[in-house]
């Protein structure tokens, strides 16, 4: 055997026997709450992902599960102590779910976090939440009420929510399936991407796209380096306004709608306008700005596409 392979050999070994030396700690905290429909139920932790799911009933059921890498029990314990969790009733019977640091503790990179956190929650099929993560995903499956969510760094998924959605993501995408009130969410490196969307929707998004595959409310969307796509379903009630820095903004209509169009592109880039009959007020197709009217006029679509292209495309909708 070389002495090159005899060192490797040996650092694996060690490596194994460091690995098997320390022990992994779960501890679980379960509780349950009794609520009433349109409860707040607030959760705010400085690390660790956030899920919540229909519980099927009037209580608010919560399980915080921390898992430690630690050489010991006696370790593991010393490191679980160093995070303070508070779990209560509020006053007008939501839910208060706080996990942070004590303040003493002073941790390194090699050691942070102290330990891995999992919070699952049940809630009413009415109710408000409130989440915020410091990091971790935060996943929130279909339920009725105004849900507030905001992560540093994860991913933020939402399922099918009848109220509103307010959301911010440091450093990740957002994904919302579709929602019956008022949209409110901020990439700043990330996706923003939506199936459907009833109400008014307003969207920022830096380094990452832009997706609304059903609008049936107006949408003011905001990219910087991003590409804005917005399928609109007809009938339009009111005026949109997409607007992206180094980007395209694509916009599909359904050929029977009714809608006055102000549509500038970059000076390198063009106005195209695909399968639909618009009636011209200023500017024309294939150059960089483009206004008209399709069957008579409506609410306005204004599309500012600053570094590309304007889109606009005829696709009946449902």
């Amino acid at each position: 055997m070389t002495p090159r392979r005899t060192l490797t050999t040996l650092l694996v070994a060690f490596v194994i026997l460091v690995a098997s030396a320390r022990a992994v700690t779960d501890r679980v905290i379960e509780k349950t709450f009794a609520t009433h429909a349109g409860a707040i139920v607030h959760a705010d932790t400085f690390s660790g992902g956030i899920h919540v799911t229909a519980s099927g009933d009037t209580k608010v059921h919560v399980s915080v599960r921390q898992t430690v890498g630690a050489d010991d029990d006696k370790a593991a314990r010393a490191l679980l102590a160093e995070l303070e969790i508070v779990l209560r009733q509020t006053n007008d019977w939501g839910v208060h779910l706080e996990i942070t640091p004590h303040r003493h503790v002073r941790w390194v990179w090699q050691n942070w976090s102290p330990a891995a956190l999992a919070i699952e929650i049940a809630v009413p099929p009415r109710c408000r939440l409130e989440l915020r993560t410091g990091e971790g995903a935060i996943t929130v499956d279909s339920i009725a009420g105004n849900i507030s969510a905001t992560t540093a760094s994860g991913t933020i998924f939402i399922g099918e929510i009848d109220g509103a959605i307010a959301a911010a993501n440091g450093h990740g995408d957002i994904s919302v399936t579709a929602v019956t009130g008022g949209l409110s969410l901020t990439a700043k490196s990330g996706n923003i991407l939506i199936g459907r969307s009833d109400g008014t929707a307003t969207l920022a998004a830096v380094d990452g796209v832009i997706d609304v595959q059903a609008a049936r409310g107006p949408v003011l969307a905001r990219g910087d380096r991003s590409d804005i796509t917005v399928g609109f379903v007809r009938p339009l009630r009111e005026s949109s306004a997409l607007e992206t820095d180094g980007g395209d903004v694509t916009v599909c209509l359904d050929p029977r709608s009714g809608v006055s169009l102000d549509a500038r592109s970059s000076k390198l880039g063009t106005v195209r306008i695909r399968n639909l009959e618009f009636t011209t007020a200023k500017g024309t197709p294939r150059r960089s700005a483009f206004v008209g009217t399709l069957n008579g006029g409506g609410p306005l679509v204004k599309i500012r596409a600053g570094g590309g292209n304007a889109r606009i495309n005829g696709v009946p909708s449902i």
